[in-house]
């Protein structure tokens, strides 16, 4: 029976905050608290989707006890059951550290997983056998090694020859490849779209300009973020600039992850443009108001929605 959402994080990781009194650069620090969550950007989609209802399962490549942790505690700290296929490799860790009071942080990733020739052949052949249970694919966060970053690419090209929408949120080599098989959907941030457009969008004339190149590379939907600042939107030959609420930020983390959601989300229930950034925009400020990556309420994000600012550019 075909089913609403695929999620699919190539590069996930243990994602772990450590909590001190004072952030500095030497010494030994004492930590207050740490938390461990699943982290990667499908894994985040997917636990902010539960809140909404929406049945998301949930791709991902894992290996060691890194993967185990992950696979156990998405499982039971999110209900979010993950399609693994298991590699060789280990998957990373995230460790970050922020400074209570201020949330000042710094965040030390590890390198993604070498994954082997023969492992990618068969991750490639199972996601695409998965394709016509679902509606909508979503392709989530970076590609783990060099040999992965096609990966993408060859998924969007599959999804349109199963007539399904394939959703791009992705970075550096992973993204540029992908944008050149038109996905229907692409999502950068400033620092992703400077890797394809060549320069970091900064003025609103900048990530226009950048706004056009996604929609020349074929994109029907084309959405750049720049943070408090808002997104720029290409909605099939509209543009848009859309402004969040006031809030009071705690973590950006996972903001982008969390409007993607609202973004699909949207699309799944056939809402118009409008709504469906306003439901993005929405999700993305009620993230960034607590700590937890993509843990806001459903209810929140409702009343968010209203304070959208949307102009039609």
């Amino acid at each position: 029976m075909e089913k609403p959402i695929l999620a699919v994080t190539l590069n996930p990781c243990v994602d772990r905050s450590i909590f001190v009194k004072h952030l500095a650069c030497r010494g030994i620090i004492q930590g207050t608290k740490s938390t461990v969550v699943a982290g990667g950007k499908g894994l985040n989609v997917a636990r902010l989707a539960r809140k909404f209802g929406v049945q998301m399962d949930s791709f991902t490549i894992l290996g060691g006890e890194t993967g185990q942790l992950i696979a156990r505690t998405s499982l039971q700290r999110d209900g979010i059951e993950q399609i693994a296929f298991w590699t060789r490799a280990p998957s990373r860790e995230v460790v970050t550290v922020v400074e209570e009071g201020t949330f000042r942080q710094v965040a030390f990733k590890e390198p993604g997983p070498e994954i082997l020739p023969e492992e990618k052949h068969r991750i490639l052949e199972r996601i695409r056998s998965m394709l016509p249970r679902y509606e909508m694919i979503l392709l989530m966060g970076s590609a783990p090694c060099e040999s992965m970053e096609d990966v993408y690419a060859s998924l969007v090209e599959s999804c349109r020859a199963a007539g399904k929408h394939a959703l791009l949120d992705s970075s550096g080599e992973a993204l540029k490849k992908a944008l050149e098989a038109r996905p229907f959907l692409a999502k950068s941030n400033a620092a992703e779209a400077a890797y394809v457009v060549g320069r970091k969008p900064e003025t609103d004339g900048d990530f226009l300009e950048a706004l056009d190149f996604y929609a020349e590379c074929g994109v029907s939907i084309a959405i750049l973020t720049s943070g408090k600042d808002g997104a720029f939107i290409h909605w099939k030959g509209k543009r848009w600039r859309a402004l969040p609420p006031a809030i009071r930020a705690v973590n950006p983390i996972a903001s982008g992850d969390s409007m993607m959601c609202g973004i699909a989300i949207g699309l799944l229930n056939g809402m118009s443009p409008q709504n469906c950034i306003r439901l993005g925009m929405a999700c993305a400020a009620a993230n960034a108001e607590i700590w937890e990556p993509a843990n806001c309420s459903k209810e929140r994000v409702y009343r968010l929605m209203p304070q959208v600012k949307l102009t039609r550019l």
